[in-house]
């Protein structure tokens, strides 16, 4: 597992927190030269690191396999060749999407795509009809809910002359979540609707538990899935019905109630569609996931220098939502490094309060002697990795000791 870019990658100005040093020089000719801890990054800089992606790759796949699941990895949030080879190579099945586009700039690192959406626009359609009738080594299929969806999709299909049926799953939604159907009657109208389509086939049944945030609702709205899942596979002559479901946060509700359910039926096959334990985060998967066994490790830090102390409680630093997403709360300060010193040590007591585009306001706890200066740099815990990664071009990924051990792009 090296996480590397496949072609030579040549540093320049673009790559933010490279400094001018590296510049014009392939990256694996900087290997090992750069470290965090002594100010050779540019500040802003993001780093991940090495030990806990490959940590949270090996994880999750161990778990799959003893659960008797298949991993889908949602590769949206870090969009990485680098990290999707390593999933792949660790064991995914295939590569969850957002969107055709995520699909289609992943086309030379997977084969087999689950887009985790409605696909409606025409030239989307008519992407995957051409992809589905031109490139036979390429799998890719996407969500339905309504009839109206599955019609429109048949007639976009069908004005492009169509040859081969393109693969889609019915999704499974609850009251007042996203979409997905709302009643057993309905997933049986939409499977109606497929099953008369000259130019779609159904192979499973899709849903997505993490916009709830309670496990005894989660555990109620699997049960449903579940139920939709066994009525159209009844009336499936699929050798493989496919049931997938699973985010972060509730992956092991997924495993208990689904995967144990089939363990025995060669026609069930559960698809798990994980994507932000590749990287976690100190924020809102840590708190979420807070004492569970099956424990991952966050990979993800942004470094920021002390640029201004205008007031006895206030640190101005330089990084701001350009860096890091917010939509899940702001970063956690969980290092500092003194101006000069070469040295990682805790950081003094305080939190972020706000966040500018480019700057960040520290707001330090009364009485706590550590103080900051200007020229220290903090590095943070994000929260929330698919708002965080998007940020980035390129990503160093180091070693235990702060060291550049390797670098992930990404293509957002």
């Amino acid at each position: 597992m090296t996480f590397l870019p496949s072609d030579s990658l040549v540093l320049g100005p673009r790559h933010k927190s490279f400094p001018p040093e590296t510049w014009g020089r392939p990256v694996t000719d900087v290997i090992g030269t750069l470290d965090v801890t002594n100010g050779d990054f540019m500040t802003p800089a993001i780093s991940l690191s090495e030990s806990a992606l490959r940590a949270n790759v090996a994880l999750l796949q161990r778990f799959c396999a003893a659960h008797g699941m298949k991993l889908a990895p949602h590769i949206k949030t870090t969009m990485s060749p680098e990290i999707v080879r390593a999933q792949l190579a660790a064991g995914a099945w295939a590569t969850t999407v957002a969107n055709v586009y995520q699909a289609a700039a992943m086309m030379d690192v997977s084969n087999r795509f689950l887009i985790a959406n409605q696909v409606q626009d025409v030239r989307a359609i008519d992407f995957m009809g051409a992809i589905r009738d031109d490139n036979p080594d390429v799998e890719m299929m996407c969500w339905v809910d309504s009839v109206d969806g599955v019609c429109r999709m048949d007639a976009v299909l069908n004005a492009r002359g169509q040859r081969h049926a393109v693969p889609v799953l019915v999704e499974v939604g609850l009251a007042g979540g996203r979409a997905g159907v709302r009643t057993l009657a309905d997933a049986q109208h939409v499977a109606a609707a497929v099953s008369a389509s000259s130019h779609l086939h159904l192979v499973g049944v899709c849903a997505f538990e993490g916009v709830i945030h309670s496990a005894e609702e989660v555990t109620r709205f699997l049960e449903f899935v579940a139920e939709v899942a066994f009525e159209l596979s009844t009336a499936s002559s699929e050798d493989t019905f496919i049931v997938s479901a699973g985010g972060t946060s509730y992956l092991e509700a997924v495993a208990d109630e689904l995967a144990t359910r089939w363990a025995d039926d060669s026609q069930m096959m559960v698809v798990l569609r994980s994507g932000c334990y590749v990287a976690y985060d100190s924020g809102v998967y840590a708190r979420e996931r807070r004492g569970l066994a099956l424990a991952f490790a966050p990979a993800v830090h942004v470094w920021s220098t002390v640029v201004s102390r205008p007031e006895p409680e206030l640190a101005i630093l330089d990084f701001g939502k350009r860096e890091t997403g917010t939509d899940c709360g702001f970063p956690t300060v969980e290092f500092r490094i003194p101006s000069g010193r070469g040295e990682v040590m805790a950081p003094p007591a305080g939190r972020i309060i706000a966040m500018n585009d480019q700057h960040t306001y520290f707001h330090l706890a009364s009485g706590d002697p550590r103080g900051l200066a200007v020229g220290d740099v903090l590095g943070c815990g994000i929260s929330h990795p698919c708002t965080t990664f998007d940020k980035w071009s390129v990503l160093p990924v180091v070693d235990d000791a702060w060291r550049l051990a390797g670098l992930v792009t990404t293509r957002f």
